[in-house]
């Protein structure tokens, strides 16, 4: 009998460094945080424009780089904040294993195993360490190892590699290599993060950023040049309109709202019970357009019950399903069903078992002097017999799933069962879970197309899909009868899909994504990993397995289907309200880089100083944005995110731009003085920034309006009560007129732009 390792071993092996340490973190250190929000390309250039305005003296202008500050610890914050939350969430679903210590079984977390150690590993868990099979025999997945999808059968005095799956079998193993001599940290950090999140927000985002960084150092350094060489400034001067034209360029502000929008998302769905696992899988569930549902435990409870058995040959079936559970006592849905409704038997001897596996889809026991039974789906037991399978059928057809109990000659070869004839068969039913139904309502009115892939028998699917609202379930597909090539046409046209395997399920989502589709893929199974970790969002129950949930962005903590939807519409106000956002940061952006150059070609003054640009953001981008990103917005995200932002960006940016030409005009040939245009300047900028604001949020709610309106009665006085320190001045009747004038054309403009800026945009293809 096995006893496991005493106290004093286990104690003995720790001060040795015998443990399997981890070394996999699902958070950011608190020093990696800190690097990452202060330590950064944009921080690094506020420095030096800062640094420059510090010498020159002007230090009012250098106002911008407390925004700067503000948004690091901001940025910290949030991202510390986040990171607390997850950590104590991924407490709850951190693996566990079975260990046998002090002749006890205890329930350790994979992290406190040591050298020698004995456990129990079963189907639908990881292997957390390499191990050796003291007893017992099973089938695993090596193909996070070797790239082999086909179960391997392993059996006493047989070594497990860590990061293999158990697709089926029990075995007591003892643990041979811990922490950096086996896999364990590596395969499980890889199960977490198996793909990179595929954001068009982080690509759009750098994208933009990518190019700024290109040109910002050549333009900036002909601005000066400019400013200092051609116009003669004072050098003062000369930095402060050329840090002004450059703190323009730099969205800093957009990045930052992106960061702390995510970061609060993730709280957000902390607290209703979901750990996320990849920060930008949140957009990514904004986009998604069809979802890939299993039905156990997502559509249904995930626990059966056996609602009828029949016998077809007269035997003792309560006896034998009475000892054949009592080898398979436990293990998925089905067979906790069964051993709840029959008696337990111990009076045949196993001599040969083969474990259920979701490719095979059936078990069986050889007893001695009894022979070799089976239990599992008619059409892998029987394929010959049309009679039986045409019973199954039947009852399939009523929502039940159908166990057939066979018997072979043969007994057990090479892992088969090849001759089995029919004995009995019993009538299972799912329980369904009560919110399916108004959740699957849910997807449909957000245009999400449902699609149900299951191992079950088609029928039953189907049935179970019709009862909780699933359009288009008559039409529903036996996987098992088609090819890879039929099944990538037909999951684009059909909804149900029984008999499907692993690889297929992998199949499916990889047709959807090449036919354009973004796809989210629900699990709870090992069966689900290779889909899971394919789909654009994956999204595994806590009660599942661990290489689901390592496969998963996302973990459901109550394992609740229903909470899908609070978990889309986070995505959707996420990615929507920053996209509205990003055209209000990208606005300034643009005017800046176009003035930039234009005031090089036309050898003029830049417009701007610092302060004013620092105020004009304030009010009129950085706190409105801040304060409507938290608004609900779940309207399905379509098209591009730069498209989209720049849309709206680019006619306002232009508009922009003609007032300021209209400044100069003013200057050059009215003789207008240079503070009164600029002072001309700053307000009609900040008009036009407040019909953006207007035209971005619309239509407007009660909440938008009142933000949008208090941060412009804010801006109004910051401009009248402080002129001084903005550099500002009173204005002639003349200029106010103009202003007015101006403020109604610009409004036609930004229209005007943006027509045309759609048509172009049309004609590139985009």
């Amino acid at each position: 009998m096995l006893k496991g390792l005493t106290k004093d071993e286990v104690q003995q092996r720790i001060q040795e460094g015998k443990i399997n340490a981890l070394e996999v973190k699902i958070t950011r250190s608190y020093k990696d945080i800190f690097k990452s929000n202060v330590f950064t390309f944009f921080n690094l250039m506020n420095v030096i424009l800062f640094v420059l305005i510090v010498m020159v003296k002007s230090y009012r202008n250098g106002l911008f780089f407390l925004t700067i500050i503000a948004n690091t610890c901001v940025g910290i914050f949030q991202e510390i904040r986040s990171k607390r939350v997850l950590d104590r969430l991924a407490i709850i679903t951190m693996n566990k294993i079975e260990v046998l210590r002090d002749e006890e079984r205890i329930i350790l977390p994979i992290d406190q195993l040591v050298l020698d150690d004995v456990v129990i590993i079963k189907a639908g868990m990881q292997v957390p360490s390499d191990a050796m099979i003291l007893d017992g025999k099973l089938e695993v997945n090596e193909s996070l190892l070797t790239g082999e999808s086909v179960p391997q059968l392993k059996t006493i005095n047989q070594e497990l590699f860590s990061g293999s799956v158990v697709t089926s079998g029990e075995a007591t193993c003892q643990i041979i290599h811990v922490g950096k001599d086996n896999y364990s940290s590596k395969i499980i950090q890889e199960a977490k993060k198996f793909k990179g999140i595929t954001s068009d927000l982080k690509k759009s985002i750098d994208s933009i950023l990518k190019i700024i960084s290109i040109i910002i150092i050549p333009l900036g350094s002909l601005l000066f040049a400019n400013q200092y060489f051609m116009l003669h400034f004072t050098l003062k001067e000369a930095v402060v309109k050329t840090v002004a034209a450059l703190i323009g360029m730099i969205p800093e502000g957009l990045v930052f709202l992106t960061s702390v929008a995510l970061a609060i998302s993730v709280i957000r769905l902390a607290q209703k019970k979901t750990l996320v696992q990849d920060l930008y899988c949140v957009e990514t569930l904004a986009r998604v357009d069809t979802l890939c549902l299993d039905k156990t435990g997502t559509l249904t409870e995930g626990k059966m019950k056996v609602i009828e058995s029949f016998k077809i040959e007269d035997i003792n079936l309560d006896e034998i399903m009475g000892n054949y559970c009592s080898i398979f006592p436990d293990g998925n849905a089905t067979s906790l069903a069964l051993s709840a409704s029959y008696k337990t038997f111990n009076n045949y001897t196993c001599v040969d078992k083969l474990d259920f596996s979701s490719d095979r889809k059936y078990s069986a026991i050889t007893f001695e002097k009894e022979g070799t039974y089976c239990l599992g789906a008619a059409q892998f037991l029987f394929p010959q017999q049309n009679e039986i399978i045409e019973i199954a059928q039947k009852y399939a057809s009523q929502g039940f799933r159908v166990i057939f109990l066979g018997k072979s000659e043969k007994g057990i070869i090479n892992n088969q069962i090849s001759d089995a004839i029919p004995l009995a068969y019993m009538l299972i039913r799912d329980q369904i879970r009560p919110t399916a139904k108004a959740t699957i309502e849910y997807f449909y009115k957000q245009d999400v197309t449902c699609k149900i892939i299951s191992g079950d028998d088609p029928a039953t699917v189907s049935n179970i899909a019709k009862s909780v609202g699933v359009k288009d379930t008559d039409n529903y597909v036996d996987a098992s009868q088609y090819t890879d090539e039929e099944l990538s046409k037909l999951i684009l046209e059909r909804t149900i899909f029984g008999r499907v395997t692993p690889y297929q399920k992998k199949l499916f989502v990889e047709s959807l994504q090449k036919a354009g589709h973004v796809v989210a893929m629900t699990g709870d199974g090992v069966n689900d990993v290779p889909a899971l970790k394919k789909a654009n969002a994956s999204i595994a129950m806590a009660s599942g397995s661990d290489a689901a949930k390592n496969a998963s962005n996302i973990v459901l903590l109550d394992s609740d289907f229903s909470s899908l939807p609070s978990v889309v519409n986070e995505g959707r106000r996420v990615i929507n309200n920053i996209r509205s956002a990003s055209s209000m940061f990208l606005i300034k952006t643009a005017f800046s880089v176009v003035l930039s150059i234009l005031t090089v070609l036309l050898s003029q003054a830049y417009p701007f100083q610092p302060i004013q640009l620092t105020v004009i953001g304030i009010f009129s981008i950085g706190v409105p944005t801040f304060l409507l990103q938290f608004e609900p917005n779940f309207q399905r995200v379509d098209g591009k995110f730069l498209r989209v932002a720049f849309r709206n960006a680019i006619p306002s940016a232009m508009a922009i731009v003609f007032g300021i030409l209209l400044g100069m005009i003013l200057h050059s040939f009215f003789n207008i003085p240079a503070n009164m245009v600029s002072t001309f300047n700053a307000i009609q900028t900040g008009i036009i920034y407040t019909f953006t604001l207007y035209m971005v949020y619309s239509p407007l709610t009660k909440y938008r309006l009142v933000v949008i309106v208090s941060m412009q009665i804010l801006l109004a006085f910051a401009f009248v009560f402080g002129a001084n320190f903005l550099g500002l001045t009173s204005l002639t009747p003349e200029i106010i007129i103009t202003i007015f004038i101006y403020s109604i054309i610009s409004i036609g403009l930004v229209k005007g732009f943006k027509v045309i800026f759609e048509s172009i945009i049309k004609s590139l293809g985009y």
